[in-house]
């Protein structure tokens, strides 16, 4: 897994667990994210799991899918992840929606507490 400081769990908790942290992902077949991954990431071969933001074909997340194209790697949309009736396995849900608002008033009071 690739370092990362600002997670829950240390990055020397998941090396006692037996992970190799490093920030170089290149011996890896498999990649698994969260959110997109930026476009100069991708490796020939390589199959990445996260959610994309492709399927809906917006404009500003094409470049990231030709990316993923161009560099011959596949990708596993957690979006594209359904039951027989279509419905989405693999979501945040509301939790992750309020999240997303309390971190964002905070950010926004860190803004202005800064500016005083």
């Amino acid at each position: 897994m690739q370092p990362f400081t600002i997670g829950v769990f240390s990055d020397d908790l998941y090396r006692a667990a037996g992970a190799v942290v490093q920030e170089d992902l290149s011996p890896c077949r498999i990649v698994l994210g969260v959110k997109e991954m930026p476009s100069e990431f991708f490796q020939k071969g390589v199959l990445y799991l996260f959610f994309s933001h492709t399927i809906k074909g917006q404009s500003h997340n094409m470049a990231r899918l030709r990316a993923l194209m161009d560099a011959q790697a596949h990708l596993l949309d957690y979006e594209r992840i359904v039951d027989p009736n279509g419905r989405r396995l693999v979501l945040f849900g509301l939790f992750a929606e309020l999240a997303g608002m309390v971190e964002s008033l905070h950010a926004f009071g860190r803004r202005l507490a800064s500016q005083g």
